[in-house]
């Protein structure tokens, strides 16, 4: 079972859920969620996995639009924020729902801030590892090669690994700041 098809089981009206995974991008689960009345509270990442925790949105619109997600008969005047189709093999099919129906995904511009605001959290994970690996392997070199300068060499490496920390940190581009805080605020709590 993907992680897509675990959503409409999970946001049962619980407060919160999460879902870990090791797709490449959370797009379509942050999507699903967001039909089935849930918010996006917090996105974590690490090397190979996503993290991606879920809070129930109580706003009317949300719980409206997860009853027409569970029982779309129930409220035909509801005007769905999605397409969905018949003729296509691809797509979402919620539970419940006749099996050849087929909902498309979120718009594109929306997938790639989504994709930028998981791009942020992996490239904040990164920077105590990569402390880590160069102060201990810089200092572990400079006194295995020679005891000449070892200070010297030390430094050198800790000022490098300073510097590859304020680019990994302060470097992300600011676009990609922007895309991801669009993608909070338009998937988080009360979007």
């Amino acid at each position: 079972m993907s992680p897509v098809e675990k959503v409409p089981a999970l946001a049962d009206g619980r407060p919160e859920f999460s879902i870990t995974y090791a797709m490449a991008t959370p797009e379509e689960v942050v999507w699903v969620a967001h039909l089935y009345g849930y918010a996006l509270a917090d996105v974590t990442a690490g090397s190979s996995w996503h993290g991606i925790r879920f809070i129930r949105d109580d706003s009317p619109l949300a719980r409206r639009r997860a009853a027409y997600m569970r029982n779309p008969q129930a409220d035909p005047s509801f005007v769905p924020p999605f397409s969905w189709r018949t003729d296509v093999p691809f797509g979402f099919n919620p539970p419940g729902w006749h099996p050849s129906v087929r909902i498309s995904g979120m718009a594109p511009e929306d997938a790639k801030d989504l994709r930028m605001l998981t791009g942020l959290a992996r490239a904040n994970m990164r920077g105590p590892l990569a402390l880590v690996l160069m102060f201990g392997g810089g200092l572990t070199g400079a006194l295995l090669k020679s005891t000449d300068n070892w200070e010297w060499k030390t430094a050198f490496m800790v000022a490098l690994f300073a510097l590859f920390v304020a680019l990994r940190k302060f470097g992300y581009r600011t676009s990609h700041r922007a895309a991801a805080a669009r993608a909070q605020k338009k998937w988080g709590p009360g979007g």
